[in-house]
């Protein structure tokens, strides 16, 4: 076996003298691959680069093109990138040995076209064999596999890089498993050079999955500690993402190091992690005892176990309070169908509940949970704690984690993974419990790890620097996330439904005139086939793979190219929404043209109609987004199940109010745009606000040559804004270009700037930037400013974004997120503000039930009232969200009506407020 890396290329008439696969003087059929069976034969091997006595085994993916040129594995970017890392952990490259779980590259193996895809043409290719009478090709991490276990044998710890690596290690899925058996032993052992069988059986169907050692061998997610049985052995085992994800998303260079520290750390038996001392069933006397001896200088976490994701609909199972050193859980309802304990009688669950009621209520000290207004929403409605209030300070792990570093996931997974040494307690099915002690023991760990994960990141500088941050972004999701999930927006079922039956006949009507232009299309471009009309007469526009067939194979039609994001991962001409505006763009004939926008069209009202229109309300006919501080960077909030923050006009009108209310909606008007205007000093832009003039009729006149504001047409001003906002956040002249003509109205649905030339537009693009100096300076301060200080913060709050992706300049995306952040952080900072001030004045239930904010937007609040108070509140809120950036004013539009939809504005003159003409 080849044990120390080739650093030179020799001719390649060296390769392939025996007949075999081509190699590096290393044959791996001599160590078990099955090279004569594997879909990649007669491609050049890599050898591994094993060392005697390593630390530490690290099996990557497969060869890449420089692995393949060199002939070792893990090198050129990638293999910095580990080297780094091991070096970062105080380990040299020399100490390690380095494989691969595939020892070829396939050839047509990229960024591009990645494995799967090579998967995917290999179940093509084994059909046709099939038909032909010819034994199937196996996959390359099959064929592999035994190569792999016969080198990995002697490892101390392994670090598995990236999903096929893992794949080959860990265990095949059971079609694979069963493939590979029909093998016949005679013919594995032939292939394997040597007599004596393989290991590819080691995770065979006959072994008994639930021995402790099984269990124990059981792979967890990405950082955490765990164990591989190789040849009967129990291998320490760590997996993390491949270093060439790393080169793409920067933002997880931290993840990596950290998992390749740990993975170090593991080798050496250094992992510094300790099984908290727990407590089971707890006596009343038992719970008082613990809780009120927990010392106040350590952080205290809790944790809730529920039956239901609905937080206001879920039954309390149990409640987990701990620190990192011990752990209590007291039990309310049992998953078993015959209860492993004698439970409590009615004076102790009595006492149990006035115990905890206390605990929580001690407003003298405070607690740490994950998602804590999940916790909290369920204690307060799950009918066990009657009149219960959360009185201690709370800090919550994923807010915390959110603002010290924004573009990292926030789950508690992810968390312990990055900072602790503790392995994985959660299962793909930890939420169907069958025994009592295995759910009161995971929620022991969540909350005791979750005390601990907070006690590392209280240390983060990235944190400390934002404290300001941290205490608005703790009360938003704490007490308006919260508020929000609880009150629900009303939903209108009879409004909803007639909304899906409009939308079902407009898909309906879009998939027979896609049908009918893709037949139209083929009959004026003469390629029309009988298979090619078969498939237009059944096109399914929601198909991306039909609709490619008709477009770039029948149609003949150039794809995108792949800079402007014409392909998919797996190679495919992609079909999304932007890229067909793309392709419309270069120039096609008008049947196309009509055809791609039915297609767009259709795709359109699948989605409202399969999103939106299928949301079922709770048992109160209020639905519940489940809303979060912790997800933007920005700071904004963001909702889900369903996502009401993206709701369409044409749809808004199912959300409704209580019969006697009404809904006042209170957005900025032109937030942004005044934000930019005083930070980047536009004096041109300042006046016209100062002035009370509408900004968008302003840049019409400026760019289009109109002499007056009031002879700009409704049509320019929407054009001028499009195409301000564009440009002003990072759009280039192509792609403003593009935006500009792909534009489609709203209403009719129709593209009102498809005949604007590039000439016409790269007029009012330099125009626009002539006469807007101040904003190119604006920009190019930001840029300067990351640059020396690694990171951009908000001129309101000072919230900080890192850009772990980097800032990149000569990245057209890269360039937009410095240029977008600032402005869109200190509009967040500026609404979140406003909605703590409206919420001081309207809590929830101020003016009888389900009153309070039911809804915001981005730059808006929705607040639902009785309709006696629609005129007083209306104006009081204006009042509360108005708000100044230094000489500039941020006013506040004011609507009013029964639906989402369907509202009257109304203006204030000479101090009174009427409704808008």
């Amino acid at each position: 076996m080849q044990t120390t890396p080739p650093r030179y290329l020799p001719s390649l008439d060296a390769f392939g003298q025996d007949g075999g696969p081509l190699h590096w003087g290393y044959d791996p059929r001599k160590h078990g691959a099955l090279c004569d069976r594997c879909s990649l034969q007669g491609q050049r091997v890599v050898p591994s680069e094993i060392r005697a006595g390593s630390l530490l085994y690290i099996v990557a993916e497969a060869p890449g093109r420089n692995e393949e040129l060199l002939g070792f594995p893990l090198c050129g970017p990638s293999g910095d990138e580990v080297e780094q890392a091991l070096e970062a952990a105080g380990i040299s490259r020399q100490y390690v040995s380095l494989c691969n779980a595939m020892g070829c590259r396939a050839p047509e193996m990229s960024r591009k076209l990645n494995y799967d895809a090579h998967l995917r043409a290999l179940r093509v290719r084994n059909a046709k064999r099939k038909a032909q009478g010819l034994p199937e090709l196996l996959p390359p991490h099959i064929a592999c596999r035994p190569r792999l276990l016969e080198e990995i044998k002697g490892a101390r710890a392994l670090v598995l890089i990236g999903k096929q690596a893992r794949l080959a290690v860990v265990g095949l899925d059971k079609e694979e498993e069963l493939r590979l058996q029909k093998l016949s032993e005679a013919e594995r052992r032939d292939n394997a050079g040597e007599g004596r069988a393989s290991d590819v059986d080691e995770f065979g169907e006959d072994q008994d999955l639930e021995a402790p050692e099984m269990r124990e061998a059981r792979i967890p997610g990405r950082g955490f500690p765990g164990h591989a049985l190789l040849n009967g052995r129990l291998i320490p085992c760590l997996t993390t993402v491949h270093p060439a994800f790393v080169l793409r998303n920067r933002r997880w260079t931290m993840p990596f190091r950290s998992d390749i520290a740990k993975a170090v750390r593991m080798a050496r038996g250094q992992l510094r992690w300790i099984e908290p001392e727990m407590i089971f069933f707890p006596t009343p006397e038992q719970l008082r005892n613990f809780l009120f001896s927990l010392p106040r200088d350590k952080l205290i976490a809790y944790d809730t176990e529920t039956d239901s994701i609905v937080p206001t609909e879920a039954h309390l199972r149990c409640i987990g309070i701990g620190n990192k050193e011990r752990a209590i859980c007291v039990p309310f309802r049992t998953v078993e169908p015959v209860p492993s304990w004698g439970g409590y009688s009615r004076d102790q669950k009595d006492q149990i509940r006035r115990i905890l009621v206390d605990w929580f209520g001690d407003t003298s000290a405070s607690v740490v949970a994950q998602n804590e207004k999940y916790d909290r929403t369920v204690l307060t409605y799950c009918g066990d704690f009657p009149g219960f209030v959360m009185g201690r300070r709370v800090f919550d792990t994923a807010v915390g984690h959110h603002v010290a570093w924004s573009e990292l996931p926030h789950d508690l997974d992810f968390l312990i993974a990055q900072y602790l040494d503790a392995p994985h307690h959660k299962g793909k099915r930890h939420d169907r419990w069958t025994s009592d002690y295995e759910l009161h023991r995971y929620c022991m760990l969540d909350a005791s790890r979750t005390a601990e994960v907070a006690g590392h990141l209280l240390k983060e500088e990235a944190l400390l620097a934002q404290v300001a941050v941290v205490k608005k972004d703790l009360w938003l999701s704490s007490t308006f996330c919260r508020g929000m999930n609880e009150i629900g927006f009303r939903l209108d079922i009879a409004e909803r439904d007639r909304l899906y039956n409009v939308l079902g006949e407009r898909r309906n009507q879009k998939e027979a005139e896609a049908r009918a232009l893709a037949k139209e299309a083929l009959d004026r471009s003469g390629r029309g086939t009988p298979g090619a009309y078969r498939l237009a007469g059944t096109l399914n526009p929601n198909s991306f793979k039909q609709v490619g067939k008709v477009l770039f194979e029948a149609l003949e039609i150039t794809p995108a190219p792949e800079k402007a994001g014409g392909f998919t991962d797996s190679g495919e001409p992609s079909t999304k929404e932007e890229i067909l505006y793309y392709i419309m763009d270069t120039g096609l004939p008008d049947t196309v043209e009509r055809l791609m926008l039915a297609i767009i069209d259709y795709r359109g009202a699948t989605k409202l109609q399969g999103t939106y229109c299928k949301v079922q309300p709770g048992h109160d006919g209020r639905v519940r987004s489940s809303w979060n501080a912790h997800v933007v960077v920005s700071g904004r909030l963001s909702g889900s199940k369903p996502n009401l923050m993206n709701l369409e006009r044409s749809i808004r009108s199912m959300y409704t109010c209580e019969p006697g209310h009404v809904l006042i909606a209170c957005d900025k008007a032109q937030g942004e745009a005044r934000i930019v205007a005083w930070e980047a000093q536009d004096q041109r832009w300042i006046d016209a606000f100062l002035a009370g003039k509408d900004i968008h009729k302003v840049n019409a006149c400026d760019l289009l040559g109109i002499p007056r504001v009031e002879d700009v047409s409704k049509g320019q001003r929407q054009f001028t804004k499009t195409f301000v906002y564009a440009i002003n956040y990072g759009a280039g002249l192509k792609k403003a270009c593009q935006m500009i003509r792909s534009f489609v109205d709203p209403i009719t649905r129709g593209r009102p700037y498809r005949e604007r030339t590039l000439g016409e537009i790269a007029l009012c693009y330099r125009r626009f930037w002539s006469q807007h100096a101040a904003l190119t300076r604006y920009y190019d301060r930001g840029a300067e400013i990351y640059r020396t200080q690694g990171f951009l913060e908000s001129s309101m709050n000072g919230r900080r974004r890192y850009f772990l992706d980097g800032g990149d300049t000569r990245d057209a995306a890269k360039e937009e997120e410095l240029k977008n952040y600032r402005i869109q952080a200190c509009l967040a900072d500026d609404v979140n503000d406003a909605t703590e001030r409206v919420v001081d004045v309207f809590p929830w239930g101020y003016a009888g039930k389900y009153t309070g904010i039911v809804h915001q937007c981005h730059d808006a609040l929705v607040l639902e009232t009785t309709a006696d108070r629609a005129m007083i509140d209306g104006p009081r809120m204006v009042e509360l969200m108005f708000s100044r950036i230094g000489d500039v004013d941020l006013p506040v539009d004011l609507a009013i009506g029964v639906n989402y939809k369907d509202k009257t504005e109304y203006v204030q003159q000479g101090g009174v407020w009427t409704a808008k003409n």
